[in-house]
Order: structure tokens, then sequence, then C-alpha cells
């Protein structure tokens, strides 16, 4: 008689829904068109330092996970769709957190990252950030978070779900061994040009270190930027996009130092002088 209570709680328990341990939260991402329909098979990551979570939308639009108590950021990607980001999301023990995204549609492409001899570049970080420049169209943006974040494949390709129609966007590289790059595109009438969107890389230097506190101990989260001398205006704000004596726009490399305070900064161009 006990055995069966027992089961038949523990049956109650699962169909009453999700039950969450003590040490942890969860995460209910709702997402939907503009007109409030809901939108199946988006891509959700969910991450912090430690944790990454990911998942797609089921037919009612939502995706769940349980998660680790933390501040979170959240990104959706979907085909045809513009993506997005949202930071500081923060989950509590046996609580849950919803969020809501509402995607505008896009165009989508696939564009691909080679080397100087044209080699297919693997496993290079790519972000498509709004606005920039293309074909003398110069469009500023602030406070838009990333349209889209892929790495390239075997073939070196990455794909992007959705740019803003009539919109410019910026395609910026990162790889190990390469300068980073960035690269102007823009959607006209449901195509992106330049057709196709290749972006050569450079080979490149990297900056590592470490951080410490003053008792020599390990700074750890901490944000590093390493500035090109001949930039000085990053001085004063090391994340802004700036202009070069070249005419091209510029920001600081940057990167957040380990548990052990160390620090390694990709794409710097070869001799060069930075500050850090």
């Amino acid at each position: 008689m006990l055995k069966r209570m027992a089961i038949t709680c523990a049956l109650v328990l699962l169909l009453g829904g999700p039950v969450l341990a003590e040490d942890t939260g969860q995460l209910a991402v709702k997402i939907t068109d503009p007109e409030g329909k809901p939108l199946a098979g988006v891509q959700v990551m969910a991450w912090t330092r430690e944790h990454v979570l990911s998942g797609t939308t089921g037919a009612d639009g939502m995706w769940r996970s349980t998660a680790s108590p933390g501040e979170y950021a959240v990104g959706v990607r979907a085909h045809s769709r513009v993506g997005t980001e949202r930071y500081e999301i923060t989950v509590a023990a046996g609580e849950t957190t919803e969020i809501e995204f509402e995607l505008e549609p896009g165009v989508t492409f696939i564009g691909r990252v080679v080397d100087a001899e044209g080699e297919p570049v693997v496993g290079a970080d790519v972000v498509v950030e709004a606005g920039g420049t293309y074909d003398g169209y110069m469009e500023h943006t602030f406070g838009v978070p990333p349209w889209a974040r892929d790495r390239t494949n075997a073939k070196g390709e990455f794909f992007v779900g959705g740019i803003p129609d009539t919109k410019v966007a910026t395609v910026v590289v990162s790889a190990e061994g390469y300068q980073t790059t960035r690269m102007g595109i823009r959607a006209m009438d449901g195509a992106i040009h330049p057709d196709p969107v290749v972006v050569r890389l450079r080979a490149g230097a990297s900056v590592s270190g470490r951080v410490t506190m003053p008792d020599r101990k390990p700074a750890a989260g901490a944000t590093v930027y390493v500035i090109p001398t001949d930039v000085p205006q990053l001085l004063k704000s090391p994340t802004s996009w700036v202009s070069g004596d070249n005419g091209s726009q510029e920001r600081a490399l940057q990167a957040t130092t380990e548990d052990d305070g160390s620090y390694r900064v990709e794409g710097a161009q070869i001799d060069r002088e930075y500050l850090v």
C-alpha cells in the first residue's frame, strides 16, 4: 500500500509541472513575430561564464530549461528573422525567469571566411553588428545587440538568420592567428550586398598576460582593453567605434580575465604598437 502511494505521489508531481530543485531555477523564453504569433524552431542560447544552455522553441514559441542561479545573457536566432540578445537576466534558485522576444523579418545569407590564399578558415568567430558603412552609405547605431553570431564550419561558411531590409550591418570576424577583420554589408530588396559575402583574413598576432590585485591575488573577470596607440581617442572610450588615421572604423580589442587572472587577446595587427 505504501509503495503504491509513493508511486502515485510521484506521478502527481510529474504531471503537475516542473519541480525545481532548491539549488536551481528555470528560464522560460517566449518568441513571437510582430503580430504576436508564436515562432517555432527558433534557436535559443543562454550563457554565463560557467554555463551554456541551448535549444529550440516548440510550436507554442516557448523554450524552457532548468538553470543554475546566476546572471545570464540570452540570444535568439531564426531563419529569415533578425536575431537579438538580452543581457543581465537573473535566475534565482526555486524561481522561473520569463523572457519574451519579438523577432522582425530579415534577409538570410551564408557568408564565407578565407585566408590570404583563399583557403577556408575553420572555427572563426563571426558577429554581425548593426550599422556600419557600405558603398559610401553609413548608418550609426547605439545600444543595439548583435543581429547574429556564428562559427565557421569546415568550408569556412557561417550562417546569418536575418538582416533588416534596407539596413547596413558589419560582419566582424576573429580567429586565432589572424587580424580581427570588419566588413560592411547591406540588405536591399531582399538580397545581401556584396554577393557573395567573403571575408578575407590577414595574419595577426595575440596579446596575453595576467592581471593581479595589489596583494598579488589573481583578478578574475576583469576587462582588458588592447588599444592601438595611433588611435588615442579610444583611451577615453575603448568600446566605441572611432575613425582611424586611414579613415577606417576601429575599436579596442578586449578580453575578460580567467579565474587565474590570465587573458589572451587575438586579432592584433603585426608591426603595430598597442597599449594594454
